[in-house]
């Protein structure tokens, strides 16, 4: 035994020093535009609001933060759950109704909860006033493969069905349809526009856009016709009569003929125009052609410089116009006339939001106003961008490493927690640990459930069995259950073991184990590592006295050392 916790100790230093510690789950809610918080930090995942509908989860989420294993539900402005976590996905609400999954398979549903369109769908999605049912090949990752697409309205009347698809998007005033990697447009009622020809699409614009051909980029319009023959290394949608297009290392603003209106003299241009405006950089590119090391710039209608140099710049916000930009580790937003309109602001990032901001500092984000005033504190860890009233934030919580306390909690904590009168006090001799501890119940069974307390706070829990069994055996069924219960919360366990101290005893009682506990011949061993504990599961006997423990010790937190400095 003490060999394994020798090396199981061992063990959980190696892992201390490789892996990271982590603190728990994240908290969806609600705030205001003033901060107030309208809706508690409450759900595992949460969307912004639409049709004063939110789409919220509960369950466990992917290493990226999205919803993997759970169900989805809804709820109002209040907060109220309106429709319960029923399903296995869902969409935001669009025309009254939302797509939702359920049982494999999607359909619609409307603000009641009631069923629109009949789950018979492998998927669903939003696409601007309508809806793309999806029947056929949905790989694992949710993405389909092949299959029939069907246009709805939100009512479920069918529009139009396209088969043998493997992707479909819609752009506003027409459809992009994937067959045998060719793309080919549709019309919003289903009108083939083009054939099935063309390589890709990009650069997408109501009646222009992009086409690549030969890793050469031109423009059509969405009947199919060549406007400008596939000639530049880059382009960018059209704004109103113009674009950006790159060639043979040079930026340059044309028209809807290709006709070149005048070089930039950047060495890099974003190429996303609003009202004729954009951003350059000058300096050294990188292997793929962007900004490494050098300043960028606003750039005006007429391609010539208008605003000071900045170390880092985002793209203009094409509905408030304003460009937000870097220097000496400040943000500053301008206007399109290269004036400071607000700033310096002292941090990491800087997002619009509507016509507010969103600072991030040391990987905390707060809400700003317009003018330039904080309304939160750093104390939010996403804050969504939204045009919504409410807005949709999310909070690190602290998930409890054992019952509801955590580690390095104050005595007073655990007590406010699990009870004020403890049935048991006392202070542990050699490292003058405190403990505390009380009468319980675990999975049925009487338990003392103990917290041990050092300098900084509570390190050491553990639950002692007081279950009395007049069948010995009984003892290793609470054992294997617990075991089961722990293994289906953290994982297969590092060590799991059933010790005999000879194997002809372990020959002799091999169908009586539970004697064999109780003589001392047979002792069990589990161990389980997390983040931030090491729990171990021992039974024992003593003089035909069984002991059951469950410890669970922090791996930040250690234990008070002895002191044995008065003992002779």
């Amino acid at each position: 035994m003490k060999k394994w916790m020798g090396w199981i100790l061992a063990l959980c230093m190696f892992f201390a020093a490789c892996a990271a510690l982590a603190d728990g789950g994240y908290g969806y809610g609600f705030i205001d535009r003033s901060g107030n918080v309208v809706i508690e930090p409450q759900f595992d995942w949460a969307s912004n609001f639409s049709e004063d509908y939110a789409c919220v989860f509960r369950g466990t989420l992917s290493k990226y933060d999205q919803p993997e294993d759970g169900k989805y539900g809804f709820i109002d402005r209040s907060g109220n759950l309106v429709i319960n976590f029923l399903y296995d996905k869902a969409t935001r609400f669009s025309g009254g109704v939302a797509a939702v999954k359920k049982n494999g398979k999607f359909g619609l549903i409307d603000k009641s909860g009631e069923t629109v369109v009949d789950f018979k769908y492998d998927n669903i999605e939003i696409s601007y006033d309508n809806f793309m049912a999806f029947t056929g090949i949905v790989n694992e990752y949710g993405f389909t493969e092949l299959g029939t697409y069907t246009i709805l309205k939100p009512d479920g009347t069918e529009i139009f069905s396209l088969s043998d698809i493997s992707k479909l998007y819609c752009f506003g005033s027409y459809y992009q349809a994937k067959r045998d990697d060719r793309y080919a447009l549709f019309g919003l009622d289903g009108t083939q526009l083009t054939d099935f020809k063309w390589e890709s699409f990009t650069a997408t614009s109501d009646d222009i856009l992009g086409f690549e051909l030969n890793n050469l980029y031109g423009y059509i319009d969405i009947h199919g016709n060549e406007v400008i023959p596939a000639q530049f290394d880059k382009i960018s949608a059209f704004e109103g009569d113009h674009a950006i297009v790159k060639k043979d290392g040079k930026y340059s603003l044309i028209d809807r003929s290709g006709n070149i209106i005048f070089d930039y003299s950047a060495d890099w241009v974003n190429t996303s125009l609003c009202d004729g405006y954009t951003h350059g950089f000058d300096g050294v590119l990188d292997d793929y052609g962007r900004p490494s090391d050098g300043y960028y710039y606003l750039i005006g209608p007429d391609g010539k410089r208008i605003s000071e140099s900045y170390q880092n710049a985002y793209s203009i916000h094409t509905k408030y116009k304003l460009w937000s930009a870097q220097k000496d580790s400040k943000w500053y937003v301008l206007n399109m006339q290269g004036d400071v309109v607000l700033g310096p602001l002292d941090c990491d990032t800087l997002d619009h939001c509507a016509e507010q901001y969103i600072l991030k500092k040391d990987k905390k984000e707060s809400l700003f106003a317009s003018d330039g005033t904080q309304i939160t504190d750093y104390i939010y860890d996403d804050i969504s961008i939204t045009y919504d009233p409410l807005i949709c934030v999310r909070v690190k919580q602290t998930i409890p490493d054992f019952r509801q306390t955590s580690w390095g909690m104050s005595e007073s904590d655990v007590r406010a927690l699990e009870g004020n009168s403890p049935d048991y006090t006392g202070t542990l001799s050699g490292n003058g640990a405190k403990y505390i501890g009380y009468d319980a119940e675990l999975m049925g069974n009487d338990v003392i459930v103990a917290f041990y307390f050092g300098p900084d706070g509570l390190y050491s829990t553990r639950y002692i069995w007081e279950e009395e069994h007049s069948n010995e055996n009984l003892f290793i069924s609470d054992y294997n259950s617990v075991k089961e219960q722990l293994t289906a919360k953290y994982g297969d366990p590092l060590i799991d073991k059933e010790n005999w101290d000879t194997t002809s005893h372990e020959k002799y009682y091999e169908d009586d184990k539970g004697d064999a506990l109780s003589y001392g011949f047979l002792t069990y061993a589990t161990f389980y590592l997390t983040d931030r504990s090491f729990i171990s599961m021992t039974m024992s006997a003593d003089n035909y006295d069984i002991s059951f423990f469950i410890d669970y010790e922090s791996r930040d937190i250690d234990a008070p050392k002895a002191d044995y400095s008065n003992v002779l």
